[in-house]
């Protein structure tokens, strides 16, 4: 009985992996696999709440309580937001709130269920080999039969597959780069390649910035066997910079206070300052949810003036980037609890070099993949995020048992 219930899990977890790697082209199939980065969240606050109504009480581990604190004093900030200003009706908050969590839902949830189960590395990384060989096939076809639509950055095609977007698509790629270095980076490094090479085609500075930060992790991990320090932090920091520099300086320099971007991050400081330090709530700036029911903020800034932030844009240019959703929504108190949880997860995939360098790696590599998205568009809320976060709970996982 035992036996066969390993088995399920481990079947479980392989269709969790299908199903995140292939979600944007299933969501074409049916609108239903669209919810399938909710489900982690949801099925957690499930389990959650049933246990509480069954012991009475929340049992958390002292190690991870300010982790938890942090993250509910985010939401507690957010909501109070909206019951002072009253900006959105309740059901963008809570939609907009559950985007917000659901990569801090998704690590809970994976916590929970991988750390219950026992994990065989060849399930895992055969799937990854799998899906990186199909993604491959169709890339190298894709190149010469142009069956994909795609738009040229600098004369050369850009790929997307059938993902929609080649953020997503560079994001699946991370996820199998991961899920490899975690169980052997070396092995499995032509398979790592392959991915290196998809995720650089895309041309997204994000990619290809974190294509070239894996390279150094590798030196760093691997062949200088030691773990990231304070000062290769912020080399890696200033190479992503100059690879990212002609996007930077066009959006944030050359169109300061012009482009969409620049405007909501340079007002999402504004709104930080007039809405101390709460911020406005859930689903009033720089989300989707703020743009689905045009947020009163917007107008009171004066982004109907603007082209590209006026109403009739049906929400194209409101949710680019990240950090001006937390800057914007959760002021103050919420940006330095969001800080807080990221130094928190940082801490804990440092410390699993000590038991497991490839481990240490694959984690690592997502923590800084998302990081560097975070820059451009809301990456720790968007669908890719819930797989990075699989990641990262392997990588745990991995690590404890070499403990």
């Amino acid at each position: 009985m035992k036996a066969k219930s390993i088995k399920c899990n481990q079947l479980l977890i392989v269709a969790w992996m299908f199903l995140f790697a292939l979600q944007q082209a299933l969501s074409n199939i049916s609108s239903l696999f669209s919810y399938i980065d909710e489900a982690p969240l949801l099925i957690f606050c499930g389990i959650s709440f049933f246990k509480i109504l069954r012991r009475g009480r929340v049992s958390i581990n002292k190690e991870n309580r300010g982790y938890y604190i942090a993250i509910a004093l985010f939401v507690a900030t957010g909501l109070l937001g909206n019951v002072i200003y009253h900006y959105q009706t309740w059901n963008l908050v809570f939609i907009d709130l559950l985007t917000n969590l659901k990569f801090f839902g998704a690590i809970a949830f994976f916590s929970l269920y991988i750390r219950q189960s026992t994990l065989k590395s060849k399930y895992l990384v055969d799937i990854a080999k799998l899906l990186t060989i199909l993604l491959t096939l169709l890339f190298m076809v894709d190149r010469f039969l142009n069956i994909f639509p795609a738009e040229y950055r600098y004369g050369i095609k850009s790929t997307v597959l059938f993902y929609g977007h080649p953020t997503y698509f560079a994001g699946i790629c991370a996820f199998l780069i991961a899920v490899m270095t975690i169980y052997h980076v070396n092995k499995y490094r032509v398979y790592i390649l392959m991915d290196l090479v998809m995720m650089v085609f895309t041309l997204r500075s994000k990619a290809i910035v974190s294509a070239i930060v894996y390279i150094l992790l590798y030196i760093i991990v691997k062949k200088l066997h030691g773990k990231l320090k304070v000062w290769q932090i912020v080399i890696v920091g200033i190479i992503g910079v100059a690879c990212a520099w002609s996007q930077i300086y066009f959006y944030f320099i050359n169109l300061r206070g012009q482009s969409a971007r620049s405007v909501m991050l340079l007002t999402s400081f504004l709104v930080m300052r007039d809405y101390f330090p709460i911020g406005t709530g859930f689903a009033t700036y720089a989300s989707h949810s703020a743009a689905v029911n045009y947020s009163p903020v917007y107008s009171k800034y004066g982004f109907e003036l603007m082209y590209e932030l006026r109403n009739s844009t049906e929400g194209t240019f409101f949710d680019d980037q990240f950090w001006p959703i937390i800057f914007g929504q959760t002021g103050v108190i919420g940006t330095i609890c969001y800080i807080y949880i990221l130094v928190f997860l940082f801490k804990r995939i440092q410390k699993l070099y000590k038991t497991n360098a490839d481990a240490y790696m694959g984690g690592l590599f997502v923590f800084i993949y998302l990081l560097i998205s975070s820059i451009a568009e809301p990456a720790f809320n968007n669908s890719v995020a819930i797989p990075l976060a699989m990641a990262i709970v392997i990588a745990m996982k991995k690590a404890n048992e070499c403990a």
